[in-house]
């Protein structure tokens, strides 16, 4: 595994593989892919092989791939079908790349190269969430989903392993920090490749009509992984930084702002709202006063502060109405996007009361609520549109209760190591990433279903990694009074 024996300690692949990589793509990309030609084959087999090298030689660039493409998701179908054209048994990219970085493990695990971290708490929670879906509904949980093919056992059982990866790589703060640079490219292409390739959306359901979104293809998501994006990059920096740091930090969050403003997405910008105050009220603390003043962290917040305002006002009051007016409108005539979130969650707490020890299985919200609408037909195949009701409808208290605990005490365990470590600027910065992760996606689940979001179990692994690594008496109990 050792190709290059002077980057064992870096965190990149050795050079020859990065070329390897990025010819493979120029070559990918020229040649076509959708003929049976020798071509196309090899293209594509080039490719499969250069990413596999990478990430055999460095398994967290494998976890790196998948956040990065987090923000691109409209994306996968056409790549994965570019890229495994003429592998019959491989029509996934995601799932490749999840097998690959498994496989990688393993083999540094054996190696030596990597040492395994001792089991936390958080571990067992997670595992006993995803036992507690099977065993409870067993018989749904295994069997594909109708509307949309999904196994949901499936779908948490890859949940699960990457939570337990990204324990096991996330350990060092370079790797956090390349966890938040990962999401921010990821979140600049899909703005820029979103505006210039069609990435609009036209939503029959939406008072808002057409909404940038980039190329992701949901516009709140969109949205909420801009906002991670300039959360991101407050705790990037922690020195002196050169002009062109500072001018790419400008150009970073203006891009990620053009992205959220333009999303006309409400969730994105409650989002928004909560991590400005939040940042501006962490920059205003005395103690953390000297870190900020070195960082350029202040600029996420100014340019969302002055260039929110600005488009407020420059944008027509038509446009304008948007954010604000129409969730009155759509509330008093119960219509648009609010009206069916309004009905949703209605039907949700019915069918929990219904059920409210063991819930009614994962992904069967719909066939319960198919005799509890008032809205039209088609709107019937939606899920929930909130995490926490989700969860407690589909798993019940029991289910809910393991949920909000797992990700409760992570979050609690990130504040507690912040406030009570003796560490420095870097590790202040890289645990205030992952607390504002878990924060924005947090808000988000208030609006959307995001119990599954790969960035959830990706942070809170990273977490549970960041948590691995400290001595019990490294952190210090933190007493009421110390509390700001």
């Amino acid at each position: 595994m050792n190709i290059n024996t002077n980057t064992i300690k870096s965190v990149f692949p050795p050079k020859i593989l990065l070329a390897l990589l990025i010819g493979s793509l120029i070559f990918f990309y020229f040649i076509p892919s959708n003929t049976n030609s020798v071509f196309s084959i090899f293209s594509s087999m080039s490719l499969v092989v250069s990413i596999g090298l990478v990430v055999l030689h460095r398994p967290v660039w494998g976890i790196l791939t998948l956040t990065f493409f987090l923000p691109l998701t409209s994306l996968w179908p056409d790549f994965s079908n570019s890229l495994f054209y003429g592998f019959p048994l491989v029509t996934s990219f995601m799932v490749i790349i999840g097998g690959l970085t498994l496989a990688s493990v393993i083999i540094h695990v054996i190696e030596n190269n990597i040492q395994l971290p001792k089991p936390q708490w958080e571990h067992g929670l997670a595992f006993l969430y995803v036992a507690w879906i099977s065993i409870m509904h067993f018989d749904t949980a295994f069997t594909p989903e109708e509307s949309t093919g999904r196994i949901w056992m499936w779908t948490y059982m890859q949940l699960l392993v990457l939570l337990v990866l990204s324990s096991i790589l996330f350990r060092q703060h370079k790797h956090i920090r390349l966890l938040g640079y990962s999401i921010l490219l990821g979140s600049l292409t899909s703005v820029v490749g979103g505006l210039f390739f069609g990435g609009f959306e036209i939503s029959q359901q939406a008072t808002f009509g057409i909404r940038l979104s980039g190329l992701s293809g949901n516009p709140n998501e969109f949205a909420v992984m801009c906002v991670i994006s300039l959360a991101c990059l407050n705790f990037f920096n922690t020195g002196n930084t050169t002009l062109k740091v500072k001018f790419l930090t400008y150009a970073a969050a203006g891009i990620t702002l053009f992205g959220l403003v333009f999303s006309i997405s409400r969730t994105g910008l409650v989002a928004a709202i909560i991590v400005s105050l939040i940042l501006i009220m962490l920059r205003l603390r005395g103690r953390l006063s000297r870190i900020y003043t070195k960082s350029f962290s202040a600029v996420p917040i100014m340019l969302f502060v002055l260039g929110f305002g600005l488009t407020l006002v420059i944008i027509p009051s038509d446009y304008r109405d948007l954010w604000v007016g129409s969730i009155y409108k759509e509330i008093s005539t119960n219509t648009g996007t609010t009206g069916i979130r309004i009905e949703l969650w209605r039907i949700s707490s019915e069918i929990f009361l219904e059920h409210p020890i063991i819930g009614v299985g994962t992904g069967n919200f719909p066939k319960y609520a198919a005799e509890k609408w008032s809205l039209q037909r088609s709107y019937r195949d939606a899920v929930v549109h909130n995490t926490y009701i989700s969860v407690l409808t589909e798993t019940g208290l029991v289910g809910f209760v393991i949920f909000m605990l797992f990700n409760i005490l992570i979050i609690y365990k990130l504040i507690i190591y912040n406030k009570g470590s003796p560490i420095g600027s870097e590790s202040k910065n890289v645990s205030y990433i992952l607390i504002m992760i878990l924060i924005i996606w947090g808000i988000f689940g208030v609006f959307s279903s995001g119990e599954y979001g790969k960035i959830l179990w990706i942070t809170n692994g990273a977490a549970i990694g960041l948590f691995s690594t400290i001595k019990k008496n490294d952190i210090k109990s933190v007493s009421p009074k110390h509390i700001p």
